[in-house]
């Protein structure tokens, strides 16, 4: 005799349950919402990433301003990246400051290999950007 939870394992893993059909509308959901994202993304990189080579690493960051504007710094915090500033940075070149928002080592787009290195390094790295 075949069990009912094995029999319904059976039907989910052929899609043949009414959780299969919500899946396929369900990824083609997720698909749009991925699509999206990807291409603001690009946008933003398009109209505002850079990439620096400072202390033997190629560090990303996101610039709005005008060159001549003050510089602001934007350091974000241990889980994050640049992206974090993306909402607020042009109200703030807006208002005269040069904003630029870094992915600190192994943060974002700034990819390394070698893991050993300290907040001493990471400053750095900003004193370098600037």
């Amino acid at each position: 005799m075949i069990r009912s939870a094995t029999l319904t394992s059976a039907l989910w893993l052929a899609g043949l349950t009414s959780n299969g059909l919500a899946q396929t509308s369900d990824t083609a959901r997720v698909r749009a919402a991925y699509d999206s994202v990807t291409s603001l993304r690009a946008g933003y990189e398009r109209l505002n990433g850079r990439f620096v080579t400072v202390n033997g690493i190629r560090m990303h960051y996101l610039e709005w301003g005008a060159p001549n504007g003050v510089p602001l710094v934007w350091a974000h915090g241990s889980a994050s990246n640049a992206y974090e500033l993306r909402a607020v940075a042009p109200r703030l070149a807006q208002a005269g400051y040069r904003v630029l928002a870094v992915d600190f080592r192994g943060h974002g787009l700034t990819r390394v290999t070698d893991l050993d290195f300290s907040i001493h390094d990471i400053a750095d790295d900003l004193i370098g950007l600037l």
